[in-house]
């Protein structure tokens, strides 16, 4: 049985479709990146998982962890699933940790919480979550605020965190995103060794491709709420299919880019809410877009281990389902 299992998962707000059939399966201790730009609908995707949806947003569809059903479980139900089951770990750790609490006392309140640790076995664990993310001098980190911390301790404490309630699932969103180059390095491979020694299922949300390969076996991009492409993460970056995954490699800064030259960007900018699309949602910013781009919506179309969502992109031996994405 796969750990999680998401099924047509859709977001609403009102009329508006801001996430549209979504599906992938992650096996217990497998690893997805869920790459694309800002606004594709990534975080929002997570959120519906979890039940946490701004008011105004209502999702549908399935999801599955454990082989319970999330979507429209009760609140008290989903309490039980973050955290313990589920950790999150938010893009903006500064604002994420509690300005007014010391470090100790917010893992204290989650051991207490999801592990029933309180005095001193609650001290000795929190001391250890600190130490396996490989804060330095774990005791006196304790005493401290979050403003005492630098970005990259914060960073280290916000997982932390999400280790307390010893999760099965750890849902990384943009986790390296306001770090300079080396504590990004750093993060990537305290991520990688977490995952082993805590034997987690890993979802890295991320618009830096940098990180997917060093993270995650699969990769499923999406675009305006719509996944584009899906395959292992080796091959989709050496040989992308779709036409947005492609310009999204281009558009990646990189050593082989000569000085002062100009970092290509995707023409246009992402669509505003609207019903579902009956056309490729991709279409207008396409260089390869042709008329029945304009005018049908693509197949999700399969092969192998690779799914794809293009009329531009032919296949010898395709067939239905959502399997790619697994």
């Amino acid at each position: 049985m796969n750990l999680l299992s998401v099924r047509e998962l859709a977001v609403y707000a009102q009329q508006a479709c801001v996430l549209r059939e979504l599906s992938f399966e992650l096996a217990a201790g497998g690893s997805l990146a869920i790459i694309g730009e800002s606004g594709s609908g990534k975080t929002q995707a997570m959120l519906a998982l979890l039940g946490l949806l701004a008011p105004g947003l209502r999702a549908q569809g399935s999801v599955r962890f454990d082989g319970e059903e999330l979507i429209g479980a009760p609140e008290a139900r989903l309490r039980a699933v973050r955290g313990a089951g589920i950790a999150y770990v938010w893009q903006d750790a500064l604002a994420s940790l509690n300005p007014y609490l010391r470090i100790g006392t917010q893992l204290g309140e989650l051991l207490a919480l999801h592990q029933q640790l309180r005095g001193g076995a609650a001290r000795a664990e929190a001391l250890r979550l600190l130490d396996a993310v490989r804060l330095a001098q774990p005791a006196l980190r304790l005493h401290q605020y979050p403003h005492e911390l630098s970005g990259g301790m914060r960073q280290r404490v916000m997982l932390a965190l999400a280790l307390a309630g010893a999760p099965r699932l750890l849902i990384a969103d943009e986790p390296t995103s306001a770090l300079d180059i080396s504590l990004r390095q750093q993060i990537v491979e305290l991520l990688a060794e977490l995952r082993r020694s805590h034997r987690l299922a890993l979802i890295v949300i991320t618009h830096d491709l940098s990180l997917v390969e060093p993270l995650c076996e699969r990769s499923l991009v999406l675009y305006a709420g719509e996944m584009m492409e899906a395959a292992p993460s080796a091959p989709l970056l050496r040989a992308p299919r779709h036409p947005y995954t492609q310009a999204l490699l281009r558009a990646q800064p990189g050593a082989a880019l000569p000085p002062q030259s100009v970092l290509p960007s995707i023409a246009g900018s992402l669509p505003p809410l609207a019903p579902p699309a009956a056309r490729c949602v991709f279409a207008p910013r396409c260089d390869r877009a042709d008329a029945r781009c304009a005018q049908q919506r693509p197949d999700w179309r399969v092969q192998a281990q690779s799914g794809w969502r293009c009329h531009q992109v032919p296949a010898a031996a395709d067939h239905g389902g959502h399997g790619a994405a697994r």
